[in-house]
């Protein structure tokens, strides 16, 4: 193991390491439930094909199991999956919302006044990453798409029909890598995330929010 010279990391700084701690404990909660889940799904599906049926008539016997493996794939695929899903993706917005009003606090100019019916995370992040000349407006786009679905789940459930901005949602998901429109909700078409769409996100969030800190730093729009 190479010899780990402690006061060179002493005196490096470390931008945003709050918020990469933060980041990676949504990480973390979504590995360990995602995980908890496939483990869970199995033994339930081993119990319905196991499951003795007191029927003589196969027909019924067949039935039955399907019944019962339909209601574990549903469980487990749809009801629980997407929820924990919904669960860290509010989770990481939030991760990064605190991260904004960290940076908020140490700005040396007065920002420009945030648009009507904008976030304020993203319009602060769009701000800097123009000002400072940055790389990451596609970054910052498409966390304002993850708001917008973040909003949807808590003031809608996640299902698209009983949001109030559901056009405007619509477009939106259509240009979101990993999140898609579902029908498989019984309670009609609801927002769907795939499971490597929040880490993906979330490993790039490492890496790009730091650099952001960074350079905005060095350029003197932050206050040290």
């Amino acid at each position: 193991m190479a010899d780990l010279d402690l006061n060179a990391l002493l005196d490096k700084t470390l931008f945003c390491i709050d918020v990469v701690g933060l980041l990676a404990d949504v990480d973390s909660f979504l590995e360990l439930s995602e995980e908890n889940i496939e483990r869970q799904k199995a033994h339930e599906l081993q119990l319905a094909v196991n499951t003795e049926i007191l029927e003589d008539d196969e027909r019924l016997q067949h039935q039955y199991r399907a019944h019962l493996i339909d209601c574990a794939n549903y469980h487990f695929d749809v009801s629980l999956t997407q929820r924990v899903r919904y669960a860290g993706l509010t989770a990481l917005i939030t991760a990064v919302d605190w991260c904004a009003l960290g940076l908020q606090k140490r700005l040396t100019f007065k920002s420009p006044k945030k648009p009507r019916k904008s976030n304020l995370t993203v319009h602060l992040l769009a701000v800097l990453n123009e000002r400072a000349h940055l790389p990451y407006a596609a970054e910052i786009e498409d966390l304002a798409g993850l708001v917008q679905v973040r909003n949807c789940v808590v003031h809608a459930a996640g299902i698209i029909d009983s949001y109030e901005y559901k056009d405007s949602l619509i477009q939106t998901i259509a240009k979101l890598q990993g999140i898609a429109l579902s029908g498989e909700n019984f309670l009609g078409q609801s927002i769907a995330i795939d499971r490597n769409a929040l880490p993906s996100r979330i490993e790039a969030m490492k890496s790009w929010l730091p650099d952001l800190d960074e350079r905005c730093t060095k350029q003197g729009l932050f206050a040290t």
